[in-house]
């Protein structure tokens, strides 16, 4: 199994189950730290985190977490297992906004090298995209995917790993279903 490090945001609050889930992640084997950002601002805290990745940890992949999820170490197992030299960014599926999904370090290399410069923001950004409804300012994860693709890498998804996404109920896949057919 690869080796992977663990990476999430939060804004000084997090969720218990969140908490609950952590705890079970770095008790893997093959979890080699966790690396976290505090603050406002989803895409600085984000390449903040994958910064310190590179420059500090010896595993493979990073895995990025939002903090108001639920998930267990058979998710990323399965992230892992997916992954390989072709498939280099693997997410899981989620409901609602929010995400599991990892990159492996080359990708991360290769899109820093493409990037580099006078781009503060080489993985994540608020970059402006235009649609049929006009143009809208991209989610930090959604640009990621962009950039990757960019780079010449694909964006692979995982739906057997669905995770729980717990905001004022608990959107878990059964419950999206529900909301699926209103």
């Amino acid at each position: 199994m690869q080796s992977f490090s663990l990476g999430y945001i939060h804004n000084g609050a997090v969720r218990a189950e969140f908490c609950a889930s952590l705890v079970e992640a770095v008790r893997m084997p093959q979890c080699r730290r966790a690396l976290s950002a505090c603050g406002l601002y989803l895409h600085s805290n984000r390449n903040l985190v994958v910064k310190e990745f590179l420059l500090k940890s010896d595993a493979e992949w990073l895995l990025f977490v939002d903090t108001d999820i639920g998930f267990a170490p058979e998710h990323i197992e399965i992230l892992l297992t997916s992954g390989s030299a072709e498939r280099r960014i693997v997410a899981g599926l989620y409901f609602v906004h929010s995400r599991l999904f990892g990159g492996h370090i080359s990708v991360l290399t290769e899109m820093w090298k493409r990037r580099a410069g006078d781009d503060p923001a080489p993985w994540f950004g608020h970059d402006h995209v235009p649609t049929l409804a006009g143009v809208l300012e991209a989610p930090e994860d959604v640009t990621f995917c962009m950039r990757a693709k960019e780079a010449g890498f694909a964006t692979y998804g995982v739906p057997a790993v669905a995770v729980d996404h717990y905001k004022t109920i608990a959107v878990t896949p059964a419950v999206y279903e529900k909301l699926a057919v209103l």
